[in-house]
């Protein structure tokens, strides 16, 4: 069985992480994302600190039923709704609407 090296170029590093090359050098430069190893222009990225990394960024998909909590209030979707049809939902909802005509002359 083959060993895995444990440390890598910044290319596969990238690739690992499913960034680009120019995301780290500029992460590095502005110090932050995954530690990283400088031995003279050399740059190299244990494993074990990109596995960190990676799991620091881990995002839980919500509880599940939440979908409710997420979506906006009744009178805030009507109007959303309403207004990529090209309506004016604020009347609807007592709301007066400010419209300003322009003059280009």
């Amino acid at each position: 069985m083959e060993k895995l090296p444990r440390v890598v170029n910044e290319k596969i590093a990238a690739k690992l992480l499913g960034l680009s090359v120019t995301t780290l050098r500029n992460w590095r430069c502005l110090r932050k994302g995954p530690p990283y190893l400088k031995f003279g222009a050399a740059v190299r990225y244990r494993l074990t600190d990109l596995k960190e990394f990676a799991m620091r960024h881990r995002v839980e998909p919500p509880f599940r039923g939440s979908h409710h909590l997420l979506r906006p209030k009744e009178k805030y979707r009507r109007v959303l709704n309403a207004d990529s049809k090209g309506t004016d939902a604020g009347a609807q909802d007592g709301m007066e609407t400010k419209t300003t005509a322009r003059h280009v002359g």
